[in-house]
């Protein structure tokens, strides 16, 4: 059953959009710093809650396979001529050595501004999570697969897929102006007008002043609790029905 998580956990490397780290908001002003801050921690995969990592067995050489997950979901590099990276301080580097222009990629395509990079990759993190978490039956084979695995069993997968959704349906976007929190814009932008302070957007633990860097970090907290969810299906799934990879 082990092994079957982290199969999946692998497979999840073939849906993968762009390999690259740090996403930043190009047009949110002086919450740039803010916005890439916000960005990186939600990246950053972290740990496995503790009943996670006790179905999955976090202990063992293999890590978590929740931060594995997170690591391979779309993301922002930086391309200077014919050299990429995937730090912005090393594009500016590379860009005033050369004399070159900094080109943002998100999912293999170029894009000369930030705003339009940024847009594509909350799109492209959007597309990945709900293709990850609904099941696929091939057309020709007639093989079912779920988070890019195959399934033996179709009302297992069923099953596994409702409980990502479940959880995903439970992950919100909140506001928070001082020391105030709602979950309506309207009401946040009232009390922002009231009381002259920031509306911080809010997912998690996440904040920030960026409503793109918000949208993006909600799509990878909605990834993170689906993903928990399926290892832990995985791990309570009969020792008979094991998925496999494909």
């Amino acid at each position: 059953m082990l092994k079957s998580i982290f199969a999946l956990m692998t497979s999840v490397a073939m849906l993968a959009i762009a390999a690259i780290a740090q996403a930043n908001c190009g047009n949110c002003g002086p919450k740039a710093a803010d916005a890439d801050k916000s960005a990186a921690a939600a990246s950053s995969g972290g740990s496995c809650s503790a009943a996670t990592c006790a179905a999955a067995q976090c202990g063992t050489n293999k890590g978590c396979p929740v931060a594995a997950a997170m690591e391979r979901l779309p993301k922002l590099s930086y391309a200077v001529g014919q050299k990429s990276t995937c730090c912005p301080k090393e594009a500016a580097k590379l860009a005033k050595e050369s004399g070159g222009h900094i080109h943002f990629v998100v999912a293999g395509k170029e894009y000369d501004s930030k705003p339009e990079a940024q847009t594509a990759l909350i799109e492209a993190t959007e597309k990945f999570v709900d293709s990850f978490t609904k099941p696929h039956k091939c057309s020709k084979s007639g093989k079912l697969t779920l988070a890019g695995a195959v399934q033996n069993c179709d009302k297992s997968a069923a099953q596994t897929a409702e409980r990502m959704q479940q959880a995903m349906a439970k992950v919100k976007l909140t506001y928070a102006v001082g020391e105030k929190e709602c979950g309506c814009p309207v009401r946040a932008a009232e009390l922002a007008k009231e009381t002259g302070k920031e509306k911080l957007f809010v997912v998690g633990e996440e904040k920030t002043g960026c409503e793109k860097t918000a949208r993006l970090n909600l799509a990878r907290a909605k990834f993170r609790a689906a993903v928990e969810a399926m290892v832990q299906a995985e791990a309570a799934a009969p020792a008979d029905a094991p998925s496999k990879e494909s």
